[in-house]
């Protein structure tokens, strides 16, 4: 281990597991630009660690090597393990502005916290609007100090990100036990279909997002399915399948040749199984929304973005690249941005 590297020990960013996933993407890409001189502990992602194949079998969240800093937060690791789910937000909020609070005053420690979106207040720390990977300036400020602690949404470098997606994407690739289930089910449906088309049905959380911009209820989201059964299906035979983060009704989709995801809500399986089956379909129709997006990118393949009720599918809406293109969208770059 290089004992000169400086240490960004990263604790919040704001959002649940696909939009944590995106700010580690950031953080992956600028370690994998400057990996003799960095080393990463994210905190952050320690509740989902268990479901990703790279960090399960290591829950420090480490990038790329270990750091002896760890040893001193194994502590509030092991002490968040026991937390009762029920008081852990809370508790592990206070333990996150201690920590704030000792990096504030210590030697050799800085604190940054660059738009912070989580309800994670009163941290003592510098405030920014954005912290660039990329720029020279932001990256001075990470050699300022041996150990910088650092929060934020605005910690981003979308042109590291897309340099080093092949590391990112097999960084963050989700557990096997995961994909596992979902190369099973989709492989089942290769043999009746020559087209799947991945949707992602987001109701529960999305009526009050954005003021409830991006709900659909589920005849809208039908009604996309049929205008892309006909579209799709004037060459091959199409599929769909169908991820719901709400229980849907099963009579509504008849003779649509739609197939729940297995970890559809109301449903046995992990949501993550429906991840990885809509990232293994050959183009996802999603509203604003990570998920749908993270799965696109995942699979490496065409978004379809549906973002109002009047809206007509059509093949020029179309976004090759993902989550890339995506940023650069009037309406997805608001979930991805």
């Amino acid at each position: 281990m290089n004992s000169s590297k400086k240490l960004i020990i990263f604790t919040h960013g704001g959002g649940r597991f696909t939009n944590q996933l995106i700010s580690y993407g950031h953080l992956i890409g600028f370690l994998a630009e400057n990996k003799d001189d960095f080393d990463l502990i994210n905190m952050a992602f320690w509740r989902y660690a268990h479901l990703l194949k790279m960090t399960s079998g290591d829950s420090r969240c480490t990038f790329t090597t270990q750091h002896s800093q760890w040893k001193h937060l194994e502590i509030i690791k092991k002490l968040f393990d026991l937390l009762p789910q029920k008081r852990s937000r809370r508790i592990w909020n206070d333990i996150i502005r201690i920590l704030y609070a000792y990096g504030f005053i210590s030697p050799g420690v800085q604190t940054i916290i660059a738009k912070d979106a989580s309800d994670l207040k009163y941290c003592l720390g510098e405030k920014r609007d954005s912290f660039d990977l990329a720029n020279p300036e932001d990256i001075n400020l990470l050699n300022r100090a041996k150990v910088t602690i650092l929060a934020g949404w605005g910690v981003r470098s979308w042109p590291l990100f897309k340099k080093h997606q092949i590391t990112i994407k097999n960084s963050l690739a989700l557990n096997s036990e995961y994909t596992r289930i979902a190369e099973e089910f989709i492989q089942s449906l290769r043999e009746k279909y020559e087209f799947l088309i991945g949707v992602l049905i987001r109701q529960d959380d999305y009526r009050l997002y954005v003021q409830g911009r991006y709900f659909f209820n589920t005849d809208q989201y039908i009604n996309w399915i049929e205008q892309a059964k006909e579209l799709f299906g004037a060459s091959s035979k199409v599929g769909f399948v169908v991820a719901s983060d709400e229980p849907q009704d099963i009579d509504k989709f008849k003779n649509l040749d739609v197939h729940f995801a297995t970890g559809i809500a109301g449903g046995r399986g992990h949501y993550l199984e429906s991840m990885a089956e809509l990232s293994k379909c050959d183009l996802i129709m999603t509203p604003p929304s990570t998920f749908g997006v993270w799965a696109a990118f995942l699979g490496d393949i065409p978004v379809l973005p549906v973002y109002e009720n009047s809206q007509v599918i059509d093949k020029r809406d179309l976004l090759n690249n993902h989550i890339f293109e995506a940023l650069a969208h009037p309406h997805l770059s608001i979930a991805v941005n």
